[in-house]
């Protein structure tokens, strides 16, 4: 089974989203020739 698109969602509360985690995913993404996007949703 071959992922074309891939979501990543980024978190700002309690802890925000670590660098090293943005990049693992980009890295996964590109090793199986996937595009990635992101989403973050504002938390009030």
């Amino acid at each position: 089974m071959a992922y074309k698109d891939l979501l990543l969602t980024l978190a700002s509360y309690p802890e925000t989203t670590p660098p090293a985690a943005i990049d693992l995913a980009t890295d996964f993404a590109a090793a199986v020739g996937a595009k990635i996007s992101a989403i973050a949703c504002e938390i009030r």
